[in-house]
């Protein structure tokens, strides 16, 4: 966990994703409105655009040509062309859009809002949703099942996980987490989901294929906000980040303990 290096520009960071091949970051600047794109090799920023008010989280579509960006402040989600950097269109959603999750077709974009208690479906190049609907209160954080069967969804009222059918919106289960679940992140075979649980301090790690869960308190950590999980093969390994503490912390939990 040394650091290998700073991106330093102005405004604050909120979010990163990653192009397939590493090489470019594309960061939320929530201060600037705006979102910087970042060459992983020389950390310099190539490009920044302006999207909506108070940028977070940033996903890219399958094929890597577009990108989608929630805007916190404008109640609306700003479609960028990925190679001419360009706003293409701008979705409406409830109020506070947050959370994103794409088809791996590219053809389905769910947006969770927030405040407005409702996740809004959108087919790619429409102007308006296709549909909408509540999956509880204050929805966060979504996830996309790699073979698509599950939509998963952290709900920060209520100590859950809930997964849904994204084809039909039909409640297929529940999992329980710490206090006030914010970011959730899916292992490369979607059996691992591990939520950041904030105001526990702690993340709860969800067996997806045997529906049991557990739940790891992370000593010394104030906020737990962040969570991330190494792709690939290998022993599972969970990286966690503390709000308050600004530390970076690494788990290797033994789920079969």
């Amino acid at each position: 966990l040394e650091r290998a290096g700073t991106v330093v520009f102005a405004g604050n960071a909120v979010e990163t994703a990653f192009s397939a091949d590493g090489r470019t970051a594309y960061v939320s600047n929530f201060h600037e409105h705006t979102v910087e794109e970042v060459d992983t090799e020389t950390l310099a920023v190539r490009r920044s655009v302006r999207v909506g008010g108070h940028p977070k989280v940033i996903a890219i579509a399958p094929g890597e040509r577009r990108l989608y960006v929630a805007n916190w402040a404008t109640e609306q989600v700003t479609e960028l062309d990925r190679e001419t950097f360009e706003v293409r269109r701008h979705l409406e959603t409830g109020e506070h859009p947050r959370g994103i999750a794409i088809g791996r077709d590219g053809q389905r974009i769910y947006v969770a809002a927030m405040y407005s208690h409702l996740i809004h479906v959108f087919d790619r190049g429409a102007s308006g949703e296709r549909t909408s609907f509540r999956p509880c209160e204050f929805p966060r954080h979504l996830a996309l099942a790699p073979d698509q069967s599950r939509l998963y969804v952290s709900c920060s009222c209520c100590r859950q996980v809930r997964f849904f059918d994204p084809q039909t919106y039909r409640l297929l289960g529940i999992a329980q987490t710490g206090e006030n679940p914010r970011t959730i992140a899916l292992s490369s075979d979607g059996r691992w989901l591990v939520a950041a649980d904030f105001d526990d301090s702690s993340i709860t790690l969800i067996d997806t294929q045997e529906l049991t869960h557990r739940v790891f308190p992370i000593e010394g950590a104030n906020q737990i906000v962040g969570v991330a999980i190494r792709p690939g093969d290998g022993p599972l390994r969970i990286y966690a980040t503390s709000w308050l503490t600004g530390e970076l912390y690494m788990i290797e939990p033994r789920p079969d303990a």
